[in-house]
């Protein structure tokens, strides 16, 4: 049997790989000579550029950057497309992941580090760079980033505003008057950006940046009002000084803000991450070569975010006729997701309900078991016969 392995991240517990690991530990315990093939799928956030890089067949390279508190942290980029394209993810550098959630201080953090990156990519000589922009740290529209690359910002009295690394505020940004472009690195303008976002939302508003994501980030209620005042001044900056209105745009809010000012001062293009990734890494493919697809997540529920990725991964398997089998952390009203979602079988890795922490620190143990014996179940059909 060839089997296909293609979870998303149990978010907060698993990388999309350790997952697809946990999952192949426990299937090998009852069918060691079956044809395994991991796809950790990653639709824009953590672990984007890993997969492309690793179905593509690139390779790795690794830069201190700044995190997003100024701290140095190692940072990864691939190479693809025989050393033509660089792909990178904004977690790397400024991800939520490198903070303790009680070390978090969205005032202070900065995209800077990402921008760092960027530049490594671009000393490479690539034609084209490719970012995942999800789960920042970062809600600072990109600033950071931008000068990083050598883009400067001003108040209205002829002030330089420094990034929130080099002691700026994310109140001090909404002091921006004047976006300068004269010492940006002029590669830029000969490199193609593409865009992997795993939400669509625009980076104003009641449903932008800030409102939507800015609590996974730490912001308070009470501090909204200065970050949505500084992705404000930020947006009407750049729309009046490089001609690209980006407040409603799809995608501009992703990454914290860091989607828009991309759009703007990089010209860059933004897709959808799920669909980008299964085009770009050939999944429809592996799929119709599969006898079976196993995918799952931390929480399965109908209040599913946009793109969806084990829901996109069983709709493409419905496509290439292939059976699936989900398999989450917790399944939410089970029996109606059962009628709703496209999978063959659904299954819950939790079994009892337990403290966070025990939950977290035995979730791959959980889910190899859960694997294990979903496998000796199939084990036993093929047996009697069924």
């Amino acid at each position: 049997m060839k089997l296909l392995i293609a979870p998303a991240a149990f978010k907060g517990t698993l990388t999309a790989f350790e997952a697809a690991q946990a999952i192949e530990a426990g299937w090998t315990k009852v069918f060691a000579r079956h044809d395994l093939s991991l796809f950790p799928f990653a639709n824009g956030g953590e672990g984007t550029a890993e997969l492309l890089t690793r179905q593509r067949g690139g390779e790795f390279k690794t830069y201190q950057v700044r995190g997003p508190l100024n701290e140095p942290v190692d940072a990864r980029l691939g190479l693809i497309d025989h050393g033509r394209t660089a792909v990178l993810d904004v977690s790397t550098a400024s991800g939520l992941r490198l903070l303790h959630p009680e070390h978090r201080a969205p005032v202070q953090a900065s995209s800077y580090g990402t921008g760092e990156l960027i530049r490594h990519a671009l000393d490479l000589g690539v034609e084209k760079i490719i970012v995942g922009l999800g789960d920042s740290a970062t809600n600072d529209a990109g600033a950071g980033l931008f000068m990083a690359l050598g883009g400067r910002l001003f108040d209205a009295h002829g002030n330089l505003l420094g990034d929130t690394a080099n002691g700026g505020t994310i109140p001090a940004l909404a002091q921006v008057f004047h976006v300068d472009l004269a010492n940006f690195d002029e590669r830029i303008y000969r490199t193609r950006f593409e865009l992997v976002c795993d939400v669509s939302n625009p980076i104003l508003g009641s449903d932008g940046a800030t409102r939507v994501y800015g609590p996974q980030k730490g912001i308070a209620e009470d501090q909204m009002p200065q970050f949505e005042a500084a992705l404000t001044a930020m947006a009407a900056v750049l729309h009046r000084d490089l001609g690209i209105d980006i407040t409603r745009r799809p995608h501009s809010g992703a990454a914290g803000g860091i989607g828009g000012m991309m759009m703007a001062a990089f010209r860059a293009e933004a897709y959808p991450g799920a669909r980008y990734v299964m085009e770009h890494c050939g999944l429809e493919a592996q799929l119709a070569e599969a006898d079976l697809v196993i995918t799952g997540e931390g929480r399965s529920d109908q209040q599913s975010p946009q793109e969806k990725v084990p829901l996109m991964v069983l709709d493409a398997a419905k496509r290439m006729r292939t059976p699936s089998i989900m398999i989450s952390g917790a399944i939410i009203n089970a029996n109606e997701l059962m009628l709703s979602w496209p999978a063959s079988a659904m299954f819950a890795s939790l079994t009892e309900l337990r403290p966070l922490p025990d939950v977290l620190e035995s979730a791959a143990a959980d889910l190899e078991m859960c694997t294990y014996n979903l496998a000796r179940t199939m084990k036993l059909s093929l047996e009697l016969g069924l």
